[in-house]
């Protein structure tokens, strides 16, 4: 399991800080402000701005590539459910 460093090394595994999933690895990585990171091919997640407890994140991706915010998606696999069992 390899941790982060101040240059910004991967860390693999648990951590205590960050939420999970049960039985979910995370990678967990360190970025500043106009630094990026790439998921795939075609999705690009920059780091516009970091203040104070707030970070916000821009995200380049295709048309067809759906980005919701957690919580959003939950409400709409919720609305999907409820859907199902109409």
């Amino acid at each position: 399991m390899r941790r982060a460093t101040k240059d910004g090394e991967v860390a693999y595994g648990r951590t205590s800080a960050v939420p999970q999933s049960v039985g979910v690895n995370m990678l967990v990585l360190t970025r500043k402000p106009n630094q990026a990171i790439v998921i795939g091919d075609d999705v690009r997640v920059v780091i516009v701005s970091v203040d104070r407890d707030q970070v916000r994140l821009g995200i380049e991706a295709p048309r067809q590539v759906t980005v919701h915010r957690a919580e959003v998606y939950e409400e709409i696999v919720r609305g999907r459910g409820k859907a199902a069992v109409s």
